[in-house]
């Protein structure tokens, strides 16, 4: 008999909570997208992130070790989104440039910013950074890949001739 009088009160304190609008954020819907290689093409990464608001789809955050895009959906809207990373934490007066020239900040995390804008503009330099990073990634990594290479052509070969 408990279990009837509990949902009752339970059912008039969610409504109540509803109508004052503190569980809105219960019922929206969210969608979490994985991007593997999204920063070694940022221009395409900016565009697709447009097109997903367009579609109704906000950003909220980005994981950026896990290569994960969070959204939550809104009414579709178009802005143009500005991806930037910067080695040292940036200065406010970069800060300053970006919000007078219509940008504002959506998340940021690990030095990457992801800044999104109403008009679409082209003066905000940000991807020198962004290449520099891939390019120190990169070169470790084909170093490593080439000696596992050289080493299972190696293995290989020894199977092969014995």
């Amino acid at each position: 008999m408990p279990e009837l009088i509990l949902l009752p009160k339970l059912s008039v304190i969610l409504r109540r909570c509803f109508y004052k609008g503190l569980i809105e954020e219960v019922f929206v819907m969210r969608k979490t997208v994985f991007r593997p290689f999204w920063s070694y093409d940022v221009v395409k990464t900016e565009q697709w992130l447009s097109i997903m608001h367009s579609k109704g789809y906000q950003l909220e955050k980005v994981n950026v070790p896990l290569r994960l895009f969070y959204f939550k959906e809104n009414t579709p809207a178009d802005y143009f989104y500005r991806i930037m990373f910067f080695e040292n934490q940036p200065d406010e007066n970069r800060f300053d440039e970006t919000e007078s020239g219509g940008f504002e900040n959506v998340c940021s995390i690990n030095n990457y910013y992801v800044l999104r804008s109403r008009t679409k503009t082209e003066n905000v330099e940000a991807y020198d950074a962004i290449l520099e990073k891939n390019q120190n990634i990169i070169t470790p990594v084909s170093i490593v890949l080439f000696f596992v290479l050289i080493l299972a052509a190696w293995a290989l070969i020894s199977i092969l001739t014995t």
